[in-house]
């Protein structure tokens, strides 16, 4: 059976703060995730964020096009 995949996005209107708290709470909600995989497609200029808040976790990231 395949894993199941959750992956979410948001637009342009956030800022680094209302990321960083964004990003927080994925975290923690992923942190018990264990019968799918997880990512996350951010605008552009965010990437740089999710990259350093993203980095070790169970969490994918990828650009939002």
């Amino acid at each position: 059976m395949r894993r199941k995949l959750v992956v979410g996005n948001w637009k342009m209107y956030g800022n680094l703060a209302r990321n960083k708290a964004l990003l927080e709470g994925l975290l923690e909600g992923a942190r018990e995730l264990r019968e799918a995989d997880c990512g996350v497609c951010v605008p552009y200029p965010y990437l740089a964020q999710a990259q350093a808040a993203l980095q070790g976790s169970n969490v994918a990231w990828g650009r939002k096009t």
